[in-house]
């Protein structure tokens, strides 16, 4: 009786368990090619038209930016990028040596 009991709960908590890892396999998987996902689904959010107009150097767009957001700090730059590429730059923020903010 006893042991009948215990093979019905292995079998239903391990049935369960495999539920829930599958859904956290799927969700992982979802998560790890995010990037390559938002490429095909919203491609105008990393495409641009191409121009004619020579393409601007990426240290140079640094720059503007720098200048655009003079308390912000810009780490990293993507270097190969392809005409028509989308240039993302991540802001971190400096610390103020007056205010220690």
């Amino acid at each position: 009786m006893i042991r009948r009991y215990f093979i019905w709960q292995h079998r239903w908590v391990g049935l369960l368990m495999a539920g829930f890892l599958i859904v956290a396999g799927l969700t992982g998987t979802i998560l790890a090619f995010d990037e390559e996902i938002n490429e095909r689904l919203i491609p105008e959010r990393t495409h641009v038209p191409v121009r004619d107009k020579a393409q601007i150097d990426p240290l140079t767009l640094r720059e503007r930016a720098q200048v655009t957001l003079p308390h912000a700090r810009f780490n990293f730059v993507e270097m190969n990028t392809n005409p028509g590429d989308v240039v993302a730059f991540f802001p971190e923020p400096r610390m103020n040596p007056a205010t220690g903010a």
